[in-house]
């Protein structure tokens, strides 16, 4: 049967969410009211103009993002069901009892 390696998933769920910042950050410096629309329509039409922040965005709160999103990706990987990896497919990693019997 087919694994995911929790380390791999973890890896590219990091990567994932960090580049999502970096693109996020990057639209919000050339468009930010633009960009607020948009992800107030993610939130059924909630106005977002009340939580733009009136700090300039710098480099380091950018970092720092990033970072935070992919350490928080590859966090994730803890909440997958088992440390040596998930099965892939409808069924979880349950042996029967013959299963059990043929190993042992």
């Amino acid at each position: 049967m087919n694994k995911l390696s929790t380390l791999f998933v973890g890896i590219a769920l990091g990567v994932t969410l960090a580049l999502l910042s970096m693109l996020c950050a990057l639209t919000f410096a050339f468009w930010p009211n633009a960009t607020l629309d948009f992800f107030g329509a993610f939130t059924h039409g909630l106005d977002l103009g009340a939580v733009k922040s009136t700090a300039p965005m710098s480099a380091g709160r950018v970092l720092y993002g990033v970072v935070g999103l992919g350490i928080v990706g590859f966090a994730a990987r803890s909440t997958m069901p088992s440390p040596a990896g998930a099965d892939i497919g409808p069924r979880s990693r349950r042996e029967t009892a013959r299963q059990v019997e043929d190993r042992l």
